[in-house]
C-alpha cells in the first residue's frame, strides 16, 4: 500500500440510483489508496456495497448522505479488512425498510387488528407485510410501555394503505394496546454496516437513519476495534409525510459477537431502533463426542472460523444440558478444525432444529485434563465472546 496519503477529491455525484459508490471503493482498494473522500451531498445507491480485503483505507464523508434505494439489498459489507476507518457519513434508505400507521380497529378477543398506513410511508406491498411489528404510544412516539413485540400469524393488505393482522390475543401485554396507537411493520433482513473477519477497525462519527436490520454488526473480529461517536436515530420526514418516523434501524444498534477481543464503544447515541442498543456475546458449542480429555464441538454453519481465535491456554467451560449449569472448567491444549461425521451433524441438528445443518463446522479439542461432560452437553469459550469490551459516555 502506498505510504503517502492520497485523497480522492470528487465532484458531487448526480442523485441517480446506481452503485457509483461501489466503483469508487473498488478502485481505491485496487490502487492501494489510503484515503477515499466521498463527495458532499446525497449519493443514491441501488445495491449493497462491498469492501473486500482493504488494508489501511479510510473512507470519509463529512456532509455525505448515502441513500440506499433497495431496502432488500442495502448497506455495507466489510469482509477480511484490516485497519479500515469509516468516518463522518450518514446512511439512509428510500424507500424506507419499514412502514408505519395507526391502529383503527381491534377485535373483541384482540386477535385481529386493522391499521391504516400514514401518508408518505411505503404502501403494503409484499415486503412490508412483515411478520414483526411494534406498537407505539401516540402521545410520546415511543414503544408503548408494557406492550410486547408483535409477531402476527398473518398480515394482509386490504388495500395499498389499509392492512389487517392476526395474532394471539392472549399474549401478555396485548390488552394494553388501544385503537389510535401507532404501529410499525419492518423488513428485518440485512444490516447497515456488516463487519466480517476484520481487524483493527475504526468507525467514527457515522450516522444511521434507517437500515433493514442491525445498524452495526460485527462477526469474527480481532485486534483493537473502536466505535466512537456513532449515532442511530430516525431520519427526516419522507416526502409527503406529516407524521415523523418512528423507527431508525430495524434491529440492534450495535451487535458484536464471536470475536476474540471486545471493542471500545465510546460517546455513541442510539435511539428508536427495533431491538437492543448494544448486544455483545459469544457462541455456545454442543458437545458431539467425548473421549477422555479430547472432545468434539460443533456449530450449525459451514466455515465458522473459531480455530483462528482460540489458542492453547484459553479456558473452556462445560455446561450441563437442560439447565446449562457449569460443571467444570478446563484449559485448552489444542483446538483444531475437524471433518464432520454424520453422527456429529445429527447432534448439531438436534441442537438447532430450525436450522438446516448441511455441513456445519466441527472442532477437535484437547484439554489439559478431562471434564465431567458428555455428548449432548454444551461448552462455552470466553475467548470467543468479546471479552475485555469497554463502554463509556454513551446514551441509549
Amino acid at each position: 500500500m502506498r505510504s503517502a496519503l492520497v485523497l480522492l477529491l470528487l465532484a458531487a455525484l448526480p442523485a441517480v440510483a446506481e452503485n457509483q459508490l461501489q466503483q469508487l471503493i473498488s478502485d481505491a482498494i485496487a490502487r492501494g489508496e489510503s484515503h477515499l473522500r466521498l463527495p458532499p451531498g446525497e449519493m443514491r445507491v441501488d445495491s449493497r456495497v462491498y469492501v473486500h480485503g482493504a488494508d489501511g483505507l479510510t473512507i470519509s464523508g463529512p456532509g455525505t448522505t448515502i441513500v440506499f434505494t433497495d431496502p432488500l439489498d442495502a448497506g455495507f459489507m466489510l469482509d477480511n479488512c484490516s485497519r479500515v476507518t469509516l468516518r463522518g457519513f450518514t446512511v439512509d434508505c428510500d424507500p424506507l425498510p419499514f412502514t408505519q400507521g395507526t391502529i383503527v380497529s381491534i377485535s373483541e378477543d384482540r386477535s385481529e387488528w386493522e391499521f391504516e398506513v400514514h401518508e408518505g410511508y411505503p404502501a403494503l406491498s409484499e415486503p412490508y407485510l412483515a411478520p414483526q411489528a411494534y406498537v407505539y404510544d401516540p402521545a410520546t412516539g415511543r414503544i408503548r410501555r408494557g406492550a410486547p413485540d408483535i409477531y402476527p400469524s398473518s398480515v394482509e393488505a386490504l388495500s395499498e394503505r389499509r392492512g389487517r393482522m392476526r395474532l394471539d390475543g392472549r399474549t401478555p401485554g396485548v390488552e394494553l394496546v388501544e385503537v389510535g396507537d401507532l404501529i410499525v411493520l419492518n423488513i428485518r433482513d440485512g444490516a447497515g454496516i456488516f463487519m466480517h473477519l476484520c481487524s483493527d477497525l475504526r468507525l467514527e462519527g457515522v450516522t444511521m437513519l434507517a437500515c433493514p436490520g442491525m445498524a452495526f454488526i460485527g462477526r469474527y473480529l480481532s485486534g483493537d476495534n473502536v466505535f466512537r461517536r456513532l449515532t442511530v436515530r430516525p431520519g427526516p420526514l419522507p416526502e409527503g409525510a406529516t407524521q415523523p418516523r418512528l423507527m431508525s434501524a430495524a434491529g440492534d444498534a450495535l451487535n458484536i459477537a464471536y470475536s476474540a477481543r471486545g471493542p471500545l464503544i465510546e460517546r455513541c447515541r442510539f435511539r428508536a431502533m427495533g431491538d437492543d442498543s448494544i448486544n455483545l456475546h459469544g457462541p455456545t458449542f454442543p458437545v458431539c463426542a467425548v473421549e477422555g480429555s479430547e472432545i468434539v464441538l460443533g456449530r450449525p454453519y459451514e466455515g465458522e472460523p473459531y480455530e483462528r481465535m482460540v489458542a492453547a491456554g484459553d479456558v473452556l467451560h462445560g455446561h450441563r444440558q437442560g439447565d446449562f449449569a457449569i460443571v467444570g472448567e478446563g484449559e485448552i491444549v489444542r483446538f483444531e478444525r475437524a471433518d464432520g461425521t454424520e453422527q456429529w451433524r445429527e447432534r448439531v441438528q438436534e441442537a438447532w432444529p430450525k436450522v438446516e445443518v448441511t455441513r456445519g463446522s466441527f472442532f477437535r479439542v484437547r484439554l489439559r485434563e478431562a471434564l465431567p461432560i458428555e455428548a449432548g452437553d454444551w461448552v462455552t469459550i470466553p475467548a470467543t465472546g468479546t471479552h475485555g469490551f469497554v463502554i463509556r459516555d454513551c446514551e441509549f
